[in-house]
């Protein structure tokens, strides 16, 4: 344990707010330069570039002599205030420092740039299980003008004075919620119990340890016990329902220090200790619900898709339970997720709670597997959303015929101005079922603008295919429009010198076409053409009945 540093009366003192102004400074800088040296690997003219500018701004606050920065689990405090901010990359290191037991950290006059550029460096490392702790990493260093306090890791509390200003949650004074047979006693985890929420590399030294001395033979079964106990892990779903507990007890904003614990194990990709912690915060429930919307946020959930992917098995109840199987929360990790075993058991839990999943399957319509396309197209069918229409309406434009049919199966009965332009150049789709799907949509539509484009395909069509011409021509007698009255008109007094079939089937649809159609123009339209001397024998008795049979006139 490095001894705790003398106390150094300062030289010249400076006033608590200019000496913290100046430390807010350094610190700032100190972060640019950690950051600096992500970037460019620790070395280039920026790194150089920014460490000046720290050796510099560490000149000015040691200028009046020595300062002592305290180390708290959210950053560094001077004069009883914090001069470090929330989301800077020395916050997120300190909470190392503070974890690893280091309480204090002092700085003298005349630090030189190598060991500003030194505890940069430290800040910036991120030790596994297995490797050297912060305390280790800054005692090797070996410092001229940097000093720091650690705790002993096995102390029962903290030497820090203030050591309820670090009880989790809040202060030291509130009473837990535990209960014993000698009457309530208070619940708090000290610094170094709340160190052993993040590794318990020391524990396991010890358990590693062996007896100096050959221990008589009757000791030996105890022995054994003892080792055996040793070896069973530590219990740490139950310190985290402690410490979840407590957050509820005490009340207030999600505990930062909580928060940082759960982002710790994030990045150690700690799957049992996440796991741990979700499923206290869901037994909460309601209680709870602050620091879950915490620990689930949307940015929390892309970290967490890699270890979902990996081990959906073990995260996917504790998640389906901290929310419920209806909760819209978890879309973003569906997003995040690729095509496979874990995407199918979140999407399929999200579904029978029925969540919207528009975004995630309209996502999936980019996907180069078609038949992942056409699936996410029949889900989307079902949907009501604008946002589910509209991508099944940009599938029309897609290159494989199959697709395209996908999408305009999913539109029957569902019409929408935006999609006009892709369901008439659906019109002229290469494949026939296309065609007729689209035409279908557009002559029940009753939109008066598409009447042009349905017109002009009936006069395209040639006479191989009597269904299509069929479909084109009932779909024109859905729309009274003067044009297409005309065009009909034209059809029936078109000379059928050579008594062609193609050219009767035509004028047999016409007729037809105008009855439905009635209006007093559609009406007289056929009578007129009813004594001309060119028209077949069928045509002609097609439209004596339907001028017996034809509709009231609107």
């Amino acid at each position: 344990m490095c001894p705790l540093p003398s106390p150094v009366d300062d030289l010249h003192p400076a006033a608590p707010g200019e000496r913290r102004r100046l430390a807010t400074a350094f610190l700032q800088t100190l972060d640019k330069l950690m950051r600096g040296m992500r970037l460019y690997e620790g070395e280039g003219p920026l790194v150089k570039k920014l460490l000046g500018l720290a050796a510099t701004s560490a000149e000015a606050l040691l200028t009046t002599g020595p300062i002592t920065l305290r180390v708290a689990p959210f950053g560094l405090v001077l004069d009883g205030a914090r001069v470090t901010d929330d989301e800077d990359q020395l916050s997120k290191a300190l909470f190392r420092f503070f974890g690893d037991g280091i309480r204090e950290l002092t700085l003298q006059p005349g630090i030189e740039p190598a060991e500003l550029l030194g505890l940069a460096a430290v800040l910036r490392t991120e030790p596994k299980a297995g490797e050297d702790d912060m305390t280790t990493l800054l005692w090797k260093q070996e410092f001229t003008h940097i000093s720091f306090y650690a705790t002993d890791t096995f102390q029962a509390t903290t030497a820090v004075h203030d050591t309820d200003s670090f009880a989790l949650g809040g202060s030291g004074s509130d009473r837990g919620p535990s209960q014993s047979g000698q009457g309530s006693h208070q619940t708090v985890l000290s610094p170094d119990d709340l160190r052993l929420l993040k590794d318990d590399e020391t524990l396991s030294w010890m358990r590693r340890c062996e007896a100096p001395l050959s221990p008589p033979r009757s000791l030996q079964p105890t022995i054994e016990r003892v080792l055996a106990d040793f070896a069973r892990p530590p219990d740490q779903a139950a310190v985290l329902r402690l410490a979840v507990a407590h957050q509820i007890a005490t009340g207030g904003e999600p505990s930062a220090l909580l928060i940082a614990a759960f982002d710790a194990f994030l990045a150690e990709g700690d799957t049992d200790a996440i796991v741990a912690m979700v499923e206290a915060v869901g037994e909460a429930g309601d209680a709870a619900l602050g620091l879950r919307c915490a620990l689930l946020s949307p940015d929390r959930l892309l970290r967490i898709a890699p270890l979902y992917e990996r081990d959906f098995a073990l995260l996917s109840p504790c998640l389906e339970d901290a929310g419920g199987h209806g909760d819209a929360s978890l879309v973003p990790l569906l997003n995040a997720l690729p095509h496979g075993p874990a995407e199918e058991r979140l999407r399929s839990g999200l579904e029978k709670g029925d969540v919207e999943l528009s975004s995630f399957y309209a996502r999936q319509m980019g996907s180069n597997d078609p038949d992942v396309v056409v699936g996410a197209i029949g889900a989307l069918a079902d949907s009501q959303s604008p946002e589910a229409y509209e991508a099944i309406s940009r599938a029309l434009g897609a290159t494989l015929t199959k697709v395209r049919h996908a999408a305009l199966e999913a539109m029957k009965g569902r019409y929408a101005p935006e999609a006009r332009p892709a369901l008439e150049r659906a019109l002229r789709d290469p494949d026939r079922d296309n065609r007729l799907l689209a035409l279908r949509i557009l002559e029940d539509s009753g939109d008066p603008p598409v009447a042009r484009s349905i017109l002009a395909m009936a006069q395209d069509l040639g006479g191989g295919d009597d269904e299509e011409l069929r479909a084109a021509f009932r779909a024109l007698s859905h729309f009274r429009n003067p044009r297409i009255i005309e065009y009909l008109s034209d059809v029936l007094a078109d000379r059928n010198l050579t008594r062609s079939r193609v050219t009767q089937t035509r004028q047999l649809l016409a007729v037809n076409a105008l009855r439905e159609i009635g209006t007093t123009d559609a009406v007289a339209r056929l009578q007129a053409s009813g004594g001309s001397w060119h028209l077949s024998r069928p045509v002609k008795d097609a439209i004596g009945t339907a001028l017996r049979r034809r509709p009231e006139a609107p």
